[in-house]
């Protein structure tokens, strides 16, 4: 989907090798971990071209604004290092907070299964998928639909049995997303995957 700028800044002063090389280039030491806004506007700048934004998950995301540039960028940058970033990625969102003041963090629950899955991370997207605060803080952000690709993005016989049970209550979901318990519940009492929804 991209990224935010906010979340584009946050996570190159998670990253250690940036940050190393960002340090020791600086004419001046950094006073605290954080990107100078003026070197982002550089950088922001000079990729304009290439970017577009966009609204989702209540947020503006840039990402690129053609797929072959974004292919070009996948084969020179990320082709040895592919996994490692998505981890990067989902550790970055694991570590944000589920909800705001009652209100799900819909990047949260948009990003982080899907880095986890794609950095191979299968103990990881397994959990973050059996994780019932999860799962409701999701369908209540993107609805039945996007929780069910999240479950499919790799091969796991009790997120099948999730997926299964949500496509089966899309209907009730739709409408009243607090119907979830009760559907996990109903569907799934006879089967291991209950067990294993906390």
């Amino acid at each position: 989907n991209g990224l935010s700028e906010e979340e584009i800044l946050e996570i190159l002063a998670l990253d250690e090798k940036y940050w190393t090389a960002f340090s020791a280039s600086a004419f001046h030491a950094p006073i605290r971990r954080q990107v100078p806004i003026v070197l982002w506007s550089r950088i922001a700048f000079d990729l304009a071209p290439y970017m577009i934004e966009r609204g989702e998950d209540n947020s503006s995301l840039l990402s690129f604004y053609h797929r072959q540039f974004s292919e070009a960028v996948d084969a020179i940058y990320l082709k040895d290092v592919r996994e490692a970033r998505h981890a990067h990625l989902a550790h970055y969102f694991e570590s944000q907070s589920l909800y705001a003041e009652k209100i799900p963090n819909s990047r949260k629950t948009s990003e982080q299964a899907y880095q986890e899955a794609k950095a191979n991370l299968h103990n990881s997207y397994v959990a973050t998928l059996t994780d019932f605060h999860y799962l409701q803080a999701s369908l209540d952000s993107h609805g039945v639909q996007a929780i069910v690709e999240d479950c499919e993005l790799r091969e796991d016989r009790t997120l099948k049995s999730i997926a299964s049970t949500l496509i089966m209550s899309a209907h009730i979901l739709a409408h009243s997303s607090e119907q979830l318990s009760n559907q996990f519940v109903g569907r799934l009492s006879s089967y291991d995957a209950m067990e294993t929804i906390v």
